[in-house]
């Protein structure tokens, strides 16, 4: 939505609100808040890594976002973006790819964490999760780089 619609949205006065749902809200307001936490400090977030403890099944909204950005992920590596860049990595109000750096270094595996006394394993909404991370980053500038570790 933000290759194709944002530039248009911009001239509109309209703004494009991706990933605003339960699934991925949580986790983009923890990183967040952790962030504004230590700037008040004087400090800046490198890395964050949130554990999820996940009880019941996916909802339809979850699957069809999984499915959807299993798509779009496919198309952006198939072809360039009409940017030129990763359209998560527009700025606002202008054309420009942002220097801000946000790495995911998600769970792959299962494994057990000793820190948690716990299994622990790959969360099906992370990938998702990340990137919403990566946006907010570019447009809110907490972290210039920014590792963020979800399972």
């Amino acid at each position: 939505m933000i290759d194709k619609f944002d530039d248009i949205a911009r001239s509109t006065g309209a703004k494009i609100v991706s990933f605003c749902g339960h699934d991925s809200v949580p986790w983009d307001l923890m990183t967040f808040l952790a962030a504004d936490k230590l700037k008040e400090k004087g400090d800046t977030l490198k890395k964050i890594e949130i554990f999820d403890e996940i009880k019941g099944g996916a909802s339809g909204g979850t699957i069809e976002t999984i499915f959807q950005s299993l798509e779009v992920s496919a198309l952006y590596n198939a072809r360039k973006a009409n940017c030129g860049f990763d359209p998560l990595l527009k700025q606002h109000n202008t054309r420009e790819k942002s220097e801000s750096k946000t790495k995911p270094n998600l769970k792959k595996f299962l494994g057990y964490s000793s820190v948690h006394k716990s299994w622990i394993g790959f969360f099906v909404m992370s990938v998702c999760n990340s990137n919403v991370v990566k946006r907010s980053n570019v447009l809110l500038g907490y972290a210039p780089k920014l590792e963020y570790s979800e399972a």
